[in-house]
């Protein structure tokens, strides 16, 4: 089996300075997915302690612009407030820009990016690019996780859906990367066979997810994931993986 960053049901980190070093190899992390970012401090602190206790040191968190949406400022304040009190615990943050799993096809036109995505983006990068424990963001949550993507009634829909999910994927990229020049990006891909689609030129860290049931398919998943990592020479990341719940087998 190969070595692999494994998390406790999600994904990543390390300490980080407010400029996020680029790493050439993240075996080190160990870290979860962390839905509770929004609540009271006395309740961040003690769960995160319960995830340190068993070697946490990164979480991963999900952000949604129709909750930036309903009340912008509230919301750039409990995100900063959450980066402030992980880094205080020696645990590092992975923002999630966009969520894929939860896609609204709306947002993946040309016209919401100018009339409301574009701003939404760059709100919560001016907001926190200078915070320190940030180690990476990450653009898109499994872009391809969605009934859009996956229940279309032709192959020609499902190659126009795919390309228009991944054209949005690289949109984003771009417009990260141009607002944000010190801290790296990544696009937590569902399947190691999109990491190309997903922008691997842009990004700076390689990460996909992994469910798979049997060590074979996991190996053989890795092995597309480690292609892609040396054909753009760039870090690889598991960022989520270890759902024994569906027979998913790590080390």
């Amino acid at each position: 089996m190969k070595k692999i960053v494994l998390f406790t049901l999600l994904l990543l980190a390390f300490i980080m300075p407010a400029r996020a070093e680029l790493l050439s190899d993240y075996s080190h992390i160990r870290g979860n997915h962390y839905f509770g970012w929004q609540q009271d401090e006395t309740t961040i602190r003690r769960e995160l302690g319960y995830g340190k206790q068993i070697g946490m040191n990164s979480t991963r968190i999900c952000l949604y612009y129709t909750r930036y949406k309903a009340d912008p400022q509230k919301y750039l304040n409990d995100l900063r407030n959450y980066v402030r009190i992980a880094n205080s615990m020696h645990i590092s943050v992975m923002p999630i820009l966009w969520d894929g799993c939860s896609l609204n096809p709306e947002i993946l036109k040309p016209s919401f990016w100018e009339s409301e995505g574009d701003a939404y983006v760059k709100a919560v990068i001016d907001f926190m690019k200078g915070e320190e424990g940030i180690i990476c963001w990450d653009v898109m949550n499994e872009p391809s996780c969605n009934a859009y993507h996956d229940k279309c009634e032709s192959p020609e829909e499902a190659k126009a859906h795919h390309d228009e999910i991944f054209r949005h994927v690289r949109h984003y990229c771009e417009l990260v990367k141009k607002l944000d020049k010190q801290n790296p990006i990544t696009v937590g891909v569902q399947f190691s066979k999109y990491l190309e689609d997903a922008s691997a030129d842009l990004v700076d860290i390689i990460t996909f997810h992994d469910y798979l049931q049997t060590d074979s398919r996991i190996e053989a998943a890795w092995d597309i994931a480690e292609d892609v990592a040396k054909k753009y020479n760039k870090p690889l990341m598991n960022s989520e993986t270890g759902c024994i719940g569906r027979g998913n087998p790590y080390e």
